[in-house]
């Protein structure tokens, strides 16, 4: 056996072994870095689930709708980014009057992590801005458009982040890339879309707009050494 066959090996059961703890863990955020570490592993080493479920099935194509709504601009915003860094599509689905609901089209191992994704860092990244806000309030009487501009600090912190990462890793760049398949089935969707302003106001707190950027550049979205 040659050590790049031994070397294939020992990642797919490491995928396995980290898939089956995310699937069996009632730890949300240890299920999670699970997930995101299998996946970096998917697509670090180009491995496809097929060869983990040991059968000659194509991927299968799936949509996740995230729990949380996507009515902001910042959300529809996040939910972008976090769609092009895990190789999926986004769209928004609409439920009852004003319920909008972020949708994740792509192979269903990526569609579920990108929508897990989004899912935890809308509250994260809601709860962190109020904190901050909150600390900016009692500490310099600052309220107006503090929280919007961390949040939109944060968006250009984690943009930064994955640009950085492809930038920085020609395999990365590749094998982020929307997968054909999936371009073409998104097609077949014919989804109607209506404009929505994604327009994100700037209220002039640098300060706020540093710390939420440096939030975005430390957010826990991959686990590559």
């Amino acid at each position: 056996m040659s050590e790049q066959t031994f070397d294939r090996e020992k990642i797919q059961s490491k995928i396995k072994k980290l898939l089956n703890l995310a699937g069996n863990n009632p730890n949300k955020e240890e299920a999670q870095s699970a997930f995101l570490k299998a996946q970096e592993l998917l697509l670090q080493y180009k491995i496809e689930m097929h060869e983990i479920e040991g059968d000659a099935k194509e991927a299968k194509i799936s949509e996740a709708v995230s729990h949380q709504m996507v009515n902001t601009p910042w959300a529809r915003a996040l939910a972008n980014i976090l769609a092009k860094n895990f190789r999926c599509m986004f769209f928004i689905r609409k439920f009852g009057n004003n319920r909008r609901f972020a949708v994740f089209f792509g192979e269903e191992e990526d569609a579920n992590i990108a929508c897990g994704m989004y899912d935890y860092a809308v509250v994260w990244l809601n709860k962190s801005a109020c904190n901050y806000a909150t600390m900016m309030r009692n500490k310099y009487r600052i309220v107006k458009g503090v929280k919007q501009d961390y949040i939109l600090g944060f968006l250009k912190g984690l943009e930064d982040k994955f640009e950085e990462q492809i930038r920085a890793n020609a395999q990365y760049a590749l094998v982020v890339v929307v997968p054909p398949k999936v371009k073409e089935e998104y097609k077949k969707l014919n989804i109607k879309t209506k404009v929505l302003s994604n327009t994100i106001y700037v209220h002039g707190s640098e300060e706020a707009r540093a710390a939420g950027y440096q939030a975005g550049r430390s957010f826990q979205t991959n686990m590559i050494k």
